[in-house]
């Protein structure tokens, strides 16, 4: 079952920033790396509204999320369709929750706190 909301799982926004003004930056050109609607565009090659699974790695590195197998085939699995097809609201969706994971693995890694 997919979340109908993108952030549902994201009841904190970095930095104390209210959520919507972290997710309309997100979304604007600028917000990080790239913008994840400009990448997400990107390889949506044939403006399906969906991005196939063999692209989502890609696709996840150009947002600037380097993932590794195990971790890159939960997100397949939790986030695109029975097709391995992900829509934008879930690629959202799972930025911003793969953005505070990292956030906060790297808060705990610099307390000295061990993950896992």
């Amino acid at each position: 079952m997919q979340d109908a909301d993108p952030v549902a799982h994201n009841r904190d926004a970095p930095s104390g920033e209210a959520q919507g003004d972290w997710v309309k930056k997100l979304l604007c050109s600028g917000a990080g790396p790239r913008s994840s609607k400009c990448v997400y565009k990107q390889f949506d090659t044939d403006r399906s509204g969906t991005i196939g699974s063999s692209e989502l790695p890609g696709a996840f590195e150009a947002a600037g999320f380097r993932l590794n197998e195990q971790l890159y085939q939960m997100i397949v699995r939790r986030y695109s369709d029975e097709n391995g097809q992900m829509d934008f609201d879930n690629f959202i969706s799972c930025l911003v929750r793969l953005d505070a994971m990292f956030r906060l693995a790297e808060a705990k890694a610099g307390k000295g706190t061990c993950i896992g």
